[in-house]
């Protein structure tokens, strides 16, 4: 296998382990792919940022109506919640419901076993070698270095 089948290998089984969790925990309209968006929207609290939809967009590289289509559907989910500004009634910023809580944490558990899956076969000289040179190639990805 070359470098771009291994990483594949490892979204698919991410993907897919992940997915199948969320079915067995009750969380079933939840895809892969909504799930970027609570991740995205966690993130952007933690950070002490406003979940706007454009800053959903930007986070996401994706056009505004995109994520106001998932937002509706996350929405009636009850996964998120949304709260009006007090200054502009048409503006709006979101949040994670407690049931988005409730499935992040169950996130949090999976993917530290994943972690644990994924680093199985390495020692720690190894596991310390392979997150530096990620690092380096994650950093040279987002400054967009050819």
């Amino acid at each position: 296998m070359n470098v771009f089948q291994d990483l594949d290998a490892c979204y698919k089984y991410f993907n897919r382990h992940l997915s199948a969790m969320f079915q067995k925990e009750g969380y079933s309209e939840i895809t892969f792919n909504s799930y970027q968006y609570i991740i995205a929207i966690y993130k952007l609290h933690n950070e002490g940022d406003l979940a706007t939809i454009t800053e959903i967009a930007n986070r996401l590289g994706i056009k505004k109506s995109s994520v106001a289509q998932m937002i509706n559907t996350l929405l009636k989910g009850e996964y998120l919640k949304k709260k009006e500004s007090s200054v502009d009634k048409r503006s709006f910023t979101l949040e994670l419901s407690e049931k988005g809580y409730k499935m992040m944490k169950l996130e949090a558990v999976f993917s530290e076993n994943f972690l644990k899956h994924f680093y199985y076969p390495l020692d720690e000289e190894e596991i310390k070698t392979f997150e530096e040179t990620m690092g380096k190639i994650a950093t040279n990805l987002l400054k967009g270095v050819v």
